[in-house]
């Protein structure tokens, strides 16, 4: 198990430094996403008359910010304005990833299918191919996620403050973590399968259940290997997004490759 999981992180670093060019859909993705917040956060503190130099200048603090918000919440002309913020925001982001993940997992698949470097001709190509799947297939798993996690955390919501709250929230996060793992490979198996969406999610599952403690281990060590990452002061958040993330995605597209039959 050891030797696999060490040979699946070997493969993906090592991948990743003999094809950089594979970082270049994570870094338009990135740009566009980062634009894209920060244009719904304007609007957002807009809708208070507060502009992003007030709060760099300290003018209004987090804590006045959010006494402005809660106080929003009841008025349901407000409500609907953030929720239609919020709504907008995360689906343009959403569409801008349907383009650039499919279409760098679609690179990181041509080089082990052909190994032969790929291109932005590829990244085009299966961007555009998978971009309406690859869509659907996040929008259905976050929002079927959202829903188990919302339903899952009720009892803790109305259960009184008192460590055994503590420890059933996390008792209940850490399922819950466990249970998103049989969904992540969903995306890999897409490209990988040129499948529909639900064969997809059937496909993760299967394959995340017959290989759980490998591909468990695999995830642990990347996210253990991304914490240390990010303690380096200014450069470790970038190291973790251009380094460690298109590596963790490399080994994800050769865990689907080797064994998803």
């Amino acid at each position: 198990m050891t030797k696999n999981i060490i040979k699946l992180i070997r493969e993906g670093f090592s991948s990743l430094f003999n094809n950089l060019i594979v970082l270049l859909p994570f870094l338009f993705q990135s740009v566009l996403v980062v634009l894209i917040i920060s244009f719904g956060l304007f609007l957002f503190l807009k809708m208070f008359n507060v502009t992003f130099l007030d709060l760099v200048l300290g003018k209004i603090s987090q804590e006045q910010l959010q006494e402005l918000f809660v106080s929003a919440l009841p008025s349901s002309a407000m409500s609907f304005k953030i929720f239609f913020i919020f709504l907008v925001t995360f689906l343009a982001s959403l569409l801008v990833s349907s383009y650039f993940v499919p279409g760098a997992i679609g690179m990181m698949y041509s080089f082990f299918k052909s190994n032969k470097k790929p291109t932005l001709k590829d990244m085009h190509n299966y961007g555009k191919k998978f971009f309406w799947r690859y869509f659907f297939l996040v929008l259905i798993i976050d929002i079927f996620f959202f829903i188990v996690a919302f339903l899952a955390f009720l009892p803790v919501l109305f259960s009184s403050s008192s460590p055994w709250s503590l420890i059933l929230f996390m008792i209940i996060f850490i399922i819950l973590v466990i249970f998103y793992l049989f969904f992540i490979l969903a995306p890999f198996i897409l490209i990988v399968k040129d499948c529909f969406v639900f064969q997809a999610i059937k496909k993760s599952f299967s394959l995340t259940k017959s290989n759980f403690w490998v591909f468990l281990g695999l995830a642990a060590l990347y996210i253990l290997l991304s914490g240390l990452i990010q303690t380096i002061p200014y450069a470790g958040s970038i190291l973790s997004a251009f380094v460690i993330n298109p590596a963790i995605n490399f080994s994800f597209v050769l865990f689907s490759v080797e064994r998803s039959g």
